[in-house]
Order: structure tokens, then sequence, then C-alpha cells
């Protein structure tokens, strides 16, 4: 999945607002997750800067629908604060 709609967000929180706040905060968990495995393997060191930064910005890409298609599916769990 490449595109997400914002009819597929509706129903998943109050607004499509709160629905992209809510898959933002879950991509950077996703994304802190992918850096510490990184960082465990050692990976990264021996590439270049300009390799790196494609990879992030694809990488980057990918969490962001991956976070959506969770928030669609109701795999992230998150409570509304009322008020």
């Amino acid at each position: 999945m490449n595109y997400v709609s914002a009819e597929e967000l509706i129903g998943k929180a109050r607004n499509k607002y709160e629905a992209v706040v809510v898959a933002a905060l879950r991509a950077r968990q996703l994304n802190r997750l992918e850096k510490k495995i990184k960082e465990t393997k050692g990976v990264g060191e021996e590439e270049g800067e300009e390799e790196e930064e494609q990879e992030r910005k694809s990488r980057r890409k990918k969490v962001t629908i991956m976070a959506l298609q969770e928030l669609i599916e109701g795999r992230i769990g998150f409570q509304q604060e009322e008020g």
C-alpha cells in the first residue's frame, strides 16, 4: 500500500487530524526501533553519507505508511482524552 486516503481514516479517531497525529507518533516509534536494531548490529557505519540520507528518506516513507496501515487495521491502541 503506497497511499492512504482520508476516507480510510474515518472512524479510527475523532477526526482525520487526530488519526494522522497518532500515526505520526507510531512512525516515530518505528524509526527509533529500527535505529536501535541497526546500532546493535553495527550497520550503517560503513555506508557513505549520501547513501545513508537516501535510505533514511526511503525508510521514513515506509514507516509512515506502515503506521497508517496499523491504525486502519486497528493494531495501534491509543486512548482519547476527553475535553
